[in-house]
């Protein structure tokens, strides 16, 4: 075949590989001059050479195979302008998800960076200061089967917040609370799941006050919290702190999909102090 080219050396002389010009051909984008059929060889000529460089480049700003099909059809100045419009617009809006995309994880980045810090700090007591927060809940069933009725409990909830919450990992949203007689009369039961944020349309609501905790970091199965409470507790005393009114918080921080063993979270205790 003088005068034409093999499909060798026309993806040296374009710099598209071999698998891409047939790739092109399948796609009904640009076919060689000649195809022989009984060696399948591929022949093409120098005029598409510059046809090629320009599919190269399209197809690198981002053109779908129908828009440059479109454009090779067309070849109209007004066209092709409103094809590059289109993908430009496209773009830009790409360009606002990966944004997003990199805003959440930064944010998760900087979420487990703290689980990192927490999980060191595991048994270690301090004092907070929390601001007043709104909240809905979850009443928790009185029962023996205290992990049955939880599961219930967030079953419930993850229904309530099912379009709500869309962070990967929320630190802090969901809490226990065991009040203040519970703890008097050692159940330690639990008798509701809260939802750290106000969701109009329900009405079991909460605010918890500004106050001051006494809190400790914990990571297990709840089944041993009244031995971290009472450690909790311990220390309140053997610090001269004075306990206030108000439920205990058991502060949900990660759990399932971040710890290995399923039933183990890692959480807060805060007992409200003066």
């Amino acid at each position: 075949m003088e005068g034409y080219l093999t499909i060798g050396e026309i993806s040296k002389f374009t710099g598209v590989p071999i698998s891409t010009l047939r790739y092109y051909d399948s796609e009904g984008i640009i076919s060689p001059i000649y195809k022989d059929t009984k060696s399948n060889y591929r022949y093409y000529s120098e005029m598409q050479i510059p046809v090629l460089r320009i599919i190269y480049y399209l197809k690198r700003l981002g053109f779908s195979n129908d828009s440059i099909k479109s454009h090779l059809k067309t070849l109209n100045y007004s066209h092709t302008l409103d094809l590059i419009s289109q993908l430009i617009y496209d773009t830009k809006q790409e360009i606002k998800k990966l944004q997003k995309l990199h805003k959440e994880l930064v944010k998760n980045g900087e979420q487990i960076k703290n689980l990192i810090s927490i999980e060191k700090k595991i048994n270690s007591f301090f004092i907070e200061e929390s601001e007043k927060i709104k909240a809905i809940y979850v009443t928790i069933a009185e029962s023996n089967d205290e992990e049955k009725f939880i599961r219930a409990a967030f079953k419930k909830l993850s229904l309530y917040t099912l379009n709500t919450e869309k962070e990967l990992l929320p630190i802090g949203i969901c809490a226990l609370t065991i009040p203040q007689e519970n703890i008097e009369n050692k159940s330690y039961k639990e008798n509701k799941l809260l939802y750290m944020k106000d969701i109009k349309e329900l009405t079991e609501k909460i605010t918890l006050p500004k106050r001051k905790y006494a809190c400790v970091y914990c990571k297990g199965s709840l089944l041993n919290k009244k031995e971290n409470i009472d450690k909790l507790l311990a220390w309140i005393e053997d610090n001269k702190l004075t306990k206030s009114e108000g439920d205990i918080l058991l502060h949900f921080l990660a759990g399932p999909g971040f710890i290995k063993n399923p039933k183990e979270i890692m959480y807060i205790i805060k007992v409200p102090i003066e």
